[in-house]
């Protein structure tokens, strides 16, 4: 996979920062651990998926992002505490963080960030960047954990929200707070 990435094989020209550490490799799979950030590097390149980002699927792409990004989280929840009713029971909270239409690169993509687990004591963040290609689908999934949770939220809340309140789920998310928090998960 990484002499492929190198020589454009799946449309995409990449190589691998030196910081990526491969734990296991296939033809159409590289698994990777950024020990400096921290960060589990996953590409994938699968031909028999195809993305249509034509502007008039955006909403039912963005519907159907939302729907997989639940069901991750629910699975991922169950995995690790299943005592626990998972925060999508609240139909008005949401796992899904951003989606949003990029040009990468010259190629456009889909960029995704989803939590797989949000609880106290670990949270885990995963994020997309998909790439369509004639062939299929290139896929560069990042995933951060962190063990120490709740001071991003904890510190924003004591800045903006009246006492007794909470912000919603979106403001503590806010990537115009990534600047003050450049370690948490998130950012």
């Amino acid at each position: 996979m990484k002499r492929a990435l190198e020589q454009g094989r799946f449309g995409v020209f990449f190589t691998l920062p030196e910081t990526w550490q491969s734990q296991d490799e296939e033809p159409e799979r590289l698994s990777a651990v950024d020990s400096t950030l921290g960060l589990h590097i996953m590409v994938l390149f699968a031909p028999q998926l195809h993305l249509d980002l034509r502007p008039e699927h955006s909403e039912h792409l963005r519907a159907r992002m939302e729907g997989w990004a639940r069901h991750m989280f629910e699975a991922t929840t169950a995995q690790v505490n299943s005592a626990d009713t998972p925060r999508t029971a609240d139909a008005s909270w949401s796992p899904m963080i951003d989606v949003q239409r990029r040009e990468v690169a010259g190629a456009q993509a889909l960029l995704t960030t989803h939590r797989m687990i949000y609880q106290p004591g670990m949270e885990v963040v995963m994020g997309h960047v998909l790439v369509p290609q004639p062939a299929g689908l290139l896929e560069f999934r990042v995933i951060a954990r962190a063990d120490e949770t709740g001071y991003r939220e904890s510190i924003l809340m004591a800045e903006h929200a009246a006492p007794g309140e909470f912000l919603s789920q979106a403001e503590y998310d806010d990537p115009a707070h990534d600047g003050r928090f450049e370690q948490h998960v998130l950012t």
